[in-house]
């Protein structure tokens, strides 16, 4: 009874705590949720009147609605605050993210610059120049929106009498607290305005109050389809960039300045001209021929508002050809190997060039090199030439960017060698191949020359012997590589390569290149074990050292009857291997390096193999030392009987099981831990089952009828036993003493 007053005393502290919690951040909410955006709001008050030029109209007053939603919402009945009005009629309705606006006059009245029809007309609307907080209030008086004062100020709008200036009082795009004079900003726009109020009168009814001019960042002006020239007084003109998030792009105003006009903003060379979406055809009336002029475009948004102007590149017009090119001259190249030309000329005096072409050909030859566009450079290289005597002609012709040629300039010269031969000793590659195959020298584009030279390979330095002949020699091809030159079958350890050129009179230096012809140390024959089972078949294993780092591979010689065969060939430093039984071998060991060069023998083992005999050699000192026991049941297994030399087997193979090995398999240890260890979880899961059963079996004895719970239905009243009095207690039992 006790465990269950204790449970419903925590229920209800825990609900008391649930419903404090809930209330706490009801009133936090209520705290955070002064202003939320009305359905309605009031979006635009003229409260002063407007200017017609400097005729004022201070009772041309008008107040303007926008519903922030998109669903229509009905107004009728209510009301306006402190501007004159009743409640709106009946059927009044403003559209989802629309506007309803309620003027003074009618459009047409002498006294209104309105050029928009709006949505009621009474002329019972009159608003105080001195603020008082207007509120919209719906039909049972409920605050829909509030324009705030700043005292007796408005908190926006102007009234400049001096300047004959007017511009209303509009909400922001973000509608904001409606009290609050960051919600409100001065109109920069001329929107549904007769256009005798421009420069006078700003506002936007019905429209959307933007106060921003359109966005700039990015922009980019290209004339004449991104070329920053043109060949005619229209040129082709796109743009992009320009953004307004508020009245969106209305129309463009594209003119022509010069550079002193691009710096100022001013169209200087061609007034401003209205234009919709690019790209246009943009006709200049007078453009100036060779001078830079700069086209300029601004957006103009939906309040019309004008952004800054953007300026394309530099526009040239132009219709005379260049001038020519003076001092042309072709010379050879100099410290190089042949077969180029420097070609240096004087720039043309036009300042419409862009671009310099030039063709050559042999003197004689009537078919010319196609153009070649060079740029606005003057000098260039020609490459691949012939060298002298040849001669070659030059002709160098400028081009403006109406593509206008100059007359052309020629000049003539020759490319001369002035160095010797160069030879990439990085490039040319011995090819070491085995003994009984020729050796062989070549460059894989390893001489350093345009020209055809020849290269000789010589067994010495021909720089300090005069008298040596070169062991072959070959001509370089197109590209300075030389094919194979052959230095004899292992024949030479070192060998020198010299380059002359034709007429051998430029010589390189020579170079040396290294040819392996020596086999490596030979290895250390360290370890034999040979275990005879049968009459057939013996197992060896022999180990050996490496004694050289040149090593790459091994051959295992082993001699019987006078006869030596060898291995195949072996990676590692050890062989597995079956001979024959009842014989005696030479065991030895040769070592190659990766030109196959091979060494002399190692030491040698000599060792008889006996059926039922396990021998033993192992190298002490310098000394083989042979150790023999007997194999138990040597007799058992019989290998079948192969040829010598039998297979040979890598090191790291495991023997396969003796077929005397009789023992069957079993459960692993660790298989049958694992039996043990399923049982064991299952006996724990077992038992938590029963504590958890029986926890829930005692707690449900706590709860007995009618413990504090008044709707739960009566039982009969347990019978007394004889150890229970009226009062449902036992009696004391009384204990015999002994």
């Amino acid at each position: 009874m006790k465990i269950n007053k204790f449970f419903i005393r925590f229920l209800v502290l825990l609900l008391a705590v649930q419903g404090a919690v809930a209330a706490q951040l009801l009133t936090l909410q209520s705290a955070r949720a002064d202003f939320s955006t009305p359905s309605v709001a009031i979006n635009e008050v003229m409260w002063m009147g407007s200017y017609q030029g400097t005729t004022s109209h201070t009772s041309d007053e008008w107040v303007e609605l926008r519903n922030t939603t998109a669903n229509p919402v009905s107004i009728a009945g209510w009301q306006l605050t402190n501007v004159g009005l009743p409640v709106f009629p009946a059927g009044s309705t403003v559209p989802g993210d629309g506007y309803f606006l309620v003027s003074h006059y009618v459009p047409s009245s002498p006294s209104s610059v309105l050029n928009v029809s709006p949505d009621w007309l009474d002329s019972s609307l009159s608003i105080s120049n001195s603020c008082s907080a207007i509120v919209l209030q719906d039909a049972s008086l409920t605050t829909i929106d509030t324009m705030g004062c700043n005292g007796s100020d408005y908190l926006a709008g102007v009234n400049d009498a001096t300047n004959h200036v007017r511009r209303s009082m509009e909400r922001k795009v973000v509608v904001g607290d409606g009290s609050l004079a960051s919600s409100w900003q001065d109109s920069h726009g001329f929107v549904n305005l007769d256009s005798s109020a421009q420069d006078h009168t700003f506002a936007t009814p019905k429209f959307v109050n933007d106060a921003t001019v359109p966005e700039t960042t990015g922009a980019l002006v290209v004339a004449n389809n991104g070329s920053i020239f043109t060949d005619t007084a229209t040129i082709p003109l796109t743009w992009s960039g320009f953004a307004d998030p508020e009245s969106n792009i209305d129309h463009y105003l594209v003119g022509v300045a010069s550079l002193a006009g691009k710096t100022t903003g001013t169209a200087d060379i061609q007034d401003f001209q209205s234009f919709g979406v690019p790209p246009i055809s943009l006709t200049i009336s007078s453009w100036p021929e060779d001078v830079n002029s700069y086209v300029l475009v601004k957006a103009v948004n939906g309040a019309g508002l004008v952004s800054d102007p953007v300026a394309s590149l530099a526009v040239l017009y132009n219709t005379t050809a260049p001038s020519a090119v003076t001092n042309l001259t072709v010379g050879d190249l100099p410290n190089d190997h042949g077969g180029a030309v420097q070609v240096t000329w004087d720039r043309s005096a036009s300042p419409d060039v862009i671009d310099y072409q030039m063709r050559y050909h042999k003197v004689g030859d009537l078919t010319w090199t196609v153009p070649t566009d060079l740029g606005n450079i003057n000098q260039t290289v020609i490459t691949g030439l012939e060298n002298s005597p040849t001669s070659y002609e030059v002709e160098i012709t400028a081009v403006d960017f109406t593509s206008l040629s100059s007359p052309a300039a020629t000049a003539t010269g020759q490319a001369i060698d002035n160095l010797a031969p160069v030879l990439d000793s990085t490039k040319v590659v011995v090819n070491q191949n085995k003994p009984g195959t020729v050796d062989t020298i070549q460059g894989l584009a390893g001489a350093v020359d345009t020209s055809s030279i020849v290269v000789k390979v010589y067994e010495g330095n021909p720089d300090l012997n005069s008298l040596l002949l070169p062991l072959g020699s070959t001509v370089s091809n197109s590209d300075g590589s030389f094919d194979p030159i052959s230095i004899g079958d292992n024949s030479y350890a070192t060998v020198w390569i010299q380059l002359t050129d034709n007429n051998n009179l430029l010589k390189s230096q020579p170079q040396s290149f290294a040819n392996d012809i020596v086999g490596p140390k030979a290895p250390t024959l360290a370890k034999l074990t040979a275990k005879c089972q049968t009459d057939d078949s013996c197992r060896v294993e022999l180990n050996w050292q490496s004694n050289d780092s040149d090593s790459v591979m091994y051959q295992v010689g082993y001699t019987t009857d006078g006869v030596e065969k060898r291995t195949l060939d072996q990676t590692g430093t050890s062989v597995l291997t079956d001979l024959t039984t009842g014989k005696t071998y030479d065991f030895a060991v040769y070592a190659f390096d990766a030109a196959s060069n091979q060494s002399v023998a190692s030491n040698v083992f000599e060792v008889a193999l006996t059926k039922g005999v396990e021998t033993d050699a192992n190298l002490v000192d310098g000394t083989m030392v042979v150790t023999t026991a007997e194999l138990p049941g040597s007799g058992a297994g019989v290998h079948a009987s192969v040829s010598t030399p039998l297979s040979f087997v890598a090191p790291q193979a495991q023997a396969a099981p003796s077929s005397t090995d009789n023992t069957s398999p079993t459960t692993t240890p660790q298989t049958a831990s694992a039996t043990n260890q399923d049982w064991l979880r299952i006996l724990v899961v077992a038992i938590l089952l029963l504590v958890v059963a029986g926890g829930f079996y005692a707690l449900s004895r706590t709860f007995k009828d009618g413990d504090g719970l008044n709707n739960v239905a009566p039982v009969e009243k347990p019978k007394l036993s004889r150890r229970t009095t009226r009062s449902g207690r036992k009696k004391p039992t009384t204990r015999k003493r002994k």
